[in-house]
């Protein structure tokens, strides 16, 4: 919500967390989480539910700082409930596999771009080291693999009656390269 426009509702219904900090890359090397019936409710009608979201990274150091990373991300019951209708999603999956990440730069890059972003939503100038800064860093990566898929995807009007309903999406890798499976379209 923006500048006071409402107020808005987390909740969480149970959450479990694991995970192995670097302090050098400022972030987590390994992590398993498990977050269930996660609800964000707005006061003008909107709310946001995921029946189940689960998280798992894993890292291996392959020469100093240069790490393989594999990631999984599974979201189960998502529904989008608002005055003019709603969305259910009942999965998304999502794999990524990264060879030769190189962490020092990707931590820098974070950094960079967080300061860059921030000032944007502040609506004050951005540094322009930062954009720089940016410009400099080279790829963080050898190799990445990535497949996102949606399955179950159903829009209703405020009526209830079905808008749009598709069996399932899927994304591969950055290319954005997707293709649609769907039994009934707009």
């Amino acid at each position: 919500l923006s500048d006071g426009q409402g107020k808005a509702r987390l909740e969480i219904g149970s959450q479990q967390f694991s995970g192995v900090w670097s302090k050098t890359f400022g972030g987590f090397l390994d992590s398993d989480a498990v977050y269930k019936n996660v609800t964000l409710a707005a006061d003008q009608g909107v709310k946001f539910a995921i029946g189940e979201a689960t998280l798992k990274q894993t890292s291996s150091e392959k020469s100093a700082g240069i790490y393989d990373q594999t990631g999984n991300l599974a979201l189960k019951n998502i529904t989008v409930d608002t005055p003019d209708g709603n969305a259910t999603i009942a999965t998304i999956t999502s794999t990524a596999d990264a060879k030769g990440a190189n962490l020092a730069d990707l931590a820098k890059f974070r950094d960079q771009f967080n300061a860059v972003m921030a000032a944007s939503v502040e609506e004050k100038p951005v540094d322009p080291a930062a954009v720089e800064a940016l410009k400099q860093l080279k790829a963080f990566f050898k190799d990445y693999v990535s497949k996102t898929e949606l399955n179950g995807i159903v829009f209703k009007d405020p009526t209830g009656q079905e808008a749009f309903k598709m069996d399932k999406v899927t994304v591969d890798d950055l290319t954005g390269g997707a293709y649609f499976q769907t039994t009934r379209g707009c």
